[in-house]
């Protein structure tokens, strides 16, 4: 009967074990449970605070190319005066260099002349 004993004291220790192991496992199940929450809320708020911050750029490049088209136009609306008040001052009488260089042609087309050549 002894050899019964043993068998069972060997037969409880490994029930206990087992229940030991059953419990460690059910416990890490719920760490890595409430883990795996918190990992995803952090994301989700990475991932918020994320799209915010895009929009917010979106928004400010618009922005940025909205105001470099208007001061681009701007440039280019003054730099349309200035070459045409320098022709104007230069030729005098508001003549326009291409309207100059077509009599020029047509002076050396009735004198017979050889046609400039430019540099």
């Amino acid at each position: 009967m002894a050899h019964f004993g043993a068998g069972d004291r060997w037969s409880s220790g490994w029930a206990r074990n087992r229940q030991i192991s059953s419990l460690k496992r059910c416990e890490t199940y719920a760490l890595t449970s409430r883990l795996d929450e918190k990992i995803d809320a952090k994301v989700d708020s990475a991932e918020a605070e994320l799209r915010s911050e895009i929009n917010s750029l979106r928004a400010d490049v618009a922005a940025d190319f909205a105001t470099l088209r208007k001061e681009t136009g701007e440039q280019i609306a003054g730099l349309r005066r200035a070459v045409v008040e320098y022709h104007s001052a230069v030729l005098g009488h508001g003549v326009l260099v291409s309207d100059l260089e077509a009599r020029a042609r047509r002076m050396e087309q009735h004198l017979d002349l050889p046609p400039m050549r430019g540099g």
